[in-house]
């Protein structure tokens, strides 16, 4: 199983490819869409860097502020999980979110 699939998952879905468990399978799939190299490197294994999660999130906190000002913005940005494990999570439920390709 991969250890990062919600991300993998997103990513397939976004840019249309069939998702599966098998690494080397979902790899050449996302190579074959014109995913950017750096980023499947990054993604290696389907195991996350931490600097490529890391800049994820700035970019997206940055247009998240950008568009709807920092204090509207604060109900969207990943927060930290409380458990102390370093993961993230939105405090929006599942169903309040629409992924536009």
């Amino acid at each position: 199983m991969l250890c990062h699939s919600p991300y993998l998952r997103s990513l397939c879905e976004i840019k249309g490819v069939d998702y599966c468990e098998d690494w080397s399978v979902l790899e050449g799939r996302l190579l074959d869409q014109d995913i950017n190299p750096r980023t499947i490197k990054s993604l290696s294994h389907g195991r996350m860097r931490g600097t490529f999660y890391s800049q994820r999130r700035n970019e997206l906190m940055q247009r998240i502020k950008h568009e709807l000002g920092k204090k509207l913005a604060e109900a969207y940005l990943p927060q930290r999980a409380n458990d102390n494990s370093g993961n993230h999570r939105l405090l929006l439920k599942a169903g309040n979110v629409t992924i536009i390709p």
